[in-house]
């Protein structure tokens, strides 16, 4: 085996490796960003969903429901 073979049989599944770890770490990130879009829907959500129930109670007092 010459050292070109060499290098080539190290060198390739290394950089194969790295280039792995790189795109999982971009895929991470992007999943954190949508994890976090998602979250702020959710409280934007829950926070609409307590405003009407407060609207909905007030109408049913004045109704006397």
């Amino acid at each position: 085996m010459t050292n070109a073979q060499l290098y080539l049989a190290v060198g390739i599944p290394t950089f194969m490796v790295l280039v792995g770890i790189v795109l999982n770490q971009v895929g991470q990130g992007r999943i954190e960003n949508r994890l976090t879009t998602i979250e702020g829907d959710l409280r934007n959500f829950y926070a609409t969903q307590g405003h009407h129930e407060a609207t909905l109670d007030i109408v049913k007092k004045k109704l006397d429901l």
